[in-house]
């Protein structure tokens, strides 16, 4: 059975081990402090354009040689300052923003690139900005991608948040309305045209996209207006040539007896009629025997 293993076990003393382990983490520290002090020299190298340092000059003037950087951002240094920038995180509201403009750029760049514009706007959305407005646009942003690519459910979701971050925001009532479109949805369409509408009563392309989804709409009202008829009237005719199939058979005194085999009739799309000179068509069912 497998134990745990023990340094002893292998003549190791834990004291030993112990300080092993230190010397190797002090000579990572070291490591990590040597590239960092090359960094440093390398950036005032740049600074200075590989011209010799000047003698006065101080090291702890730099914060990247300062011994005592407290007492320096006491007394406003500049320099310090500005380190202390470099080491605070960016806040979440410029982080969406540089990766909007990112997902703006791949836009641009044409249909090739469109998945990496929605990757983009999805981590700008990631970044969680504390501000509903620039939320809004992003999730516009991202809709206006999926508008491109006709996915239209997911143009339909990011627009209707985006209203709800932002009421005020028109393109998102917009872009909503075009994906109801492309669902043929045009009800849906009109409604969210005339939400968009109390918001700007004159916008132009709102006005546009309802018309023409009012348009859609009554001729879908005709095309069915015009099946009904035709059902209607196919219906009619229907009911008048059994009619005067019936009339012909009660003129000429013919009895009509049950139906003997009703379940084989009935699956036959055959029926009696009645012709032009007035003679009755029947249909005709042969049996034989089974030999």
């Amino acid at each position: 059975m497998a134990s745990s293993v023990d340094p002893e076990d292998y003549n190791i003393n834990s004291a030993k081990l112990h300080e092993q382990n230190q010397r190797v983490l002090s000579a990572q520290e070291k490591a990590q402090q040597e590239k960092e002090d090359e960094e440093a020299l390398e950036r005032m190298e740049a600074m200075f354009k590989g011209k010799p340092l000047p003698e006065e000059w101080d090291p702890n003037s730099h914060p990247a040689f300062m011994v005592d950087v407290d007492s320096e951002k006491e007394k406003g240094n500049p320099f310090v300052e500005g380190m202390e920038l470099l080491k605070t995180p960016d806040p979440p509201e410029y982080i969406a923003e540089t990766l909007k403009d990112k997902g703006n750029a791949a836009l641009k760049r044409g249909p090739k690139y469109y998945e990496d514009a929605v990757k983009f706007y999805t981590e700008a959305l990631e970044a969680k900005s504390p501000l509903p407005q620039q939320n809004a646009i992003l999730l516009c942003n991202r809709a206006a991608v999926q508008l491109l690519r006709k996915n239209w459910g997911k143009v339909i979701e990011d627009t209707r948040e985006a209203i709800k971050l932002d009421p005020s925001n028109i393109k998102a009532y917009y872009r909503c309305a075009r994906a109801q479109a492309g669902l043929q949805k045009w009800n849906l369409c009109v409604e969210v045209c005339d939400e968009g509408l109390k918001v700007d009563p004159c916008n132009k392309e709102l006005l546009k996209e309802k018309e023409a989804a009012m348009g859609k709409m009554k001729q879908k009202e005709e095309e069915i207006r015009k099946r009904e008829a035709q059902k209607a009237k196919e219906l009619l005719a229907e009911s008048s040539k059994t009619r005067n199939v019936r009339k012909a058979i009660e003129e000429r005194g013919v009895r009509m007896g049950e139906c003997v085999y009703g379940g084989m009739v009935s699956q036959s799309s055959r029926e009696a009629f009645l012709d032009g000179r007035g003679n009755i068509h029947w249909p005709l069912l042969v049996i034989y025997n089974e030999f």
